[in-house]
């Protein structure tokens, strides 16, 4: 299943590379006035939306939940339909009625698009709105999607630390950089919609959705090419619905004895991918529960708690090997339960003297 979501994102983020190579070679075409060529308004609007509408789609696989509808591709019917409609409308015109539209400074206000699109009976003045309404549907794109992506990284990060015991796929950090680089791309076409200077911000716009672009794309290639994510695809859907019940009648309590023999018999914490759902279907409570059990008992997160059960573990073995060469302790280093050394080094960097480490 992860590398069917792999590919997946692979194959969305490239999609979004591309559409962001052609929208800004079109950006620098309709620059230099290479507004006659009738061909580039129905793909630069169609491109500009379809950003914002890939990376909507790309954070939607990496965060969804296994209970959730998949992204529909009905997402992407609106952008192409506007590129079909825009490229055999542009056609249709006349070369004189298809520049002087095209090459208008005037951006008409929300009645004058009514009366041209609905009352007006003629198709230029319908095609002038058609091409003006950029901003405002673009504006409406961004608020969206953008939002959507904001609140799903936001949920995906509080449940994410409490779901895997792998400190480097648990970190997510990376997603609040990514959430950083996002707002300046919502709130800057807001702002060029409603200033007087339009010309002026959106310059402002092209310079930081350039630099975001130049940010965002190497840090989400870089961090699906490593892996370091967690694909929410295994939890049961009772315990999902769950998950932020209170323990009730129907939930088993637990007792720190009780749990800490358990880890110490059967050390699941050996298992590179733990999840908090292996340890919830063996005292047949809910993940809610055990996870505020951990946090209020051990002061910690599933993820830490889990590894510092394996930096014991990892001591413990160390001392029984006199063998102390790199490839020994890498080798040490998985058999205590860490994914890869990035996974260590990590859960090392955390450990520290606070909470209330296992006794």
């Amino acid at each position: 299943q992860t590398d069917a979501v792999y590919i997946k994102l692979r194959n969305v983020i490239l999609v979004y590379l591309v559409l962001v190579i052609v929208n800004r070679m079109l950006i620098v075409m309709l620059f230099y006035d290479l507004k006659s060529i009738r061909l580039l308004h129905g793909v630069f609007y169609c491109s500009l939306l379809l950003e914002t509408v890939t990376l909507s789609h790309f954070i939607s696989i990496l965060t969804r939940n296994p209970n959730e509808k998949k992204f529909s591709l009905l997402h992407y019917v609106f952008p192409l339909a506007l590129l079909v409609v825009i490229t055999v409308w542009s056609l249709l015109l006349t070369k004189e009625d298809f520049v002087l539209v095209t090459t208008s400074r005037n951006l008409p206000d929300l009645r004058e698009f009514y009366h041209a699109f609905f009352e007006s009976g003629s198709s230029v003045l319908a095609f002038s709105a058609l091409i003006w309404s950029k901003p405002p549907v673009y504006l409406f794109y961004n608020l969206v999607y953008g939002g959507l992506v904001v609140w799903r990284i936001v949920q995906y990060r509080k449940n994410i630390t409490d779901y895997t015991a792998e400190a480097d796929k648990a970190n997510t950090n990376w997603l609040l950089t990514l959430l950083v680089l996002i707002m300046p791309s919502i709130l800057l076409p807001v702002i060029n919609y409603m200033a007087d200077h339009k010309i002026l911000v959106f310059g402002l716009w092209i310079v930081f959705h350039s630099v975001f672009l130049l940010f965002l794309i190497p840090l989400v290639c870089y961090q699906t090419v490593k892996g370091r994510y967690i694909i929410m695809g295994d939890i049961p859907e009772e315990m999902t619905s769950e998950k932020n019940r209170p323990p009730g009648k129907h939930t088993n309590k637990i007792s720190r004895e009780e749990f800490e023999a358990y880890l110490e018999t059967q050390k699941p914490y050996l298992k590179p991918d733990l999840k908090i759902t292996d340890i919830v279907k063996e005292f047949g409570t809910n993940r809610s529960y055990l996870s505020e059990f951990i946090n209020l008992t051990y002061q910690m997160n599933f993820s830490r708690f889990m590894n510092e059960y394996r930096l014991r573990e990892l001591e413990r073995l160390m001392y029984d090997h006199s063998d102390k060469t790199d490839e020994k302790k890498m080798e040490l280093i998985l058999k205590a339960g860490f994914g890869s050394y990035d996974s260590y080094r990590r859960s090392r960097i955390n450990h520290s003297g606070e909470g209330c480490s296992p006794e």
